[in-house]
């Protein structure tokens, strides 16, 4: 029976070393990409929302509708508008 050697102290160090290296390099790829997915989805998110947001504000100005319904809702201001000034008269 051949007694074990035990291994060469710089072959084990390199080796916990390398393994080491190995997890750290894997946990970042894993971290990283993480991270970045959840900036892009919120990003994403945030752009939507703000879009929503500023054509719920400016859809008389920017909402895309028929021109008849904009010449209607026109009529009717104009309508009013000179309703208010016959009241005042």
């Amino acid at each position: 029976m051949t007694l074990l050697r035990p291994a060469p102290i710089l072959s084990s160090i390199y080796y916990f070393s390398c393994r080491t290296h190995f997890i750290f390099l894997v946990t970042m790829t894993h971290f990283i990409f993480l991270v970045t997915m959840a900036h892009f989805t919120f990003l994403v998110t945030m752009a939507h929302f703000t879009f929503l947001v500023t054509m719920s504000l400016f859809k008389n100005y920017v909402y895309c509708r028929p021109k008849h319904v904009c010449l209607k809702k026109q009529m009717q201001m104009q309508m009013q508008m000179q309703m208010q000034m016959q009241m005042q008269m």
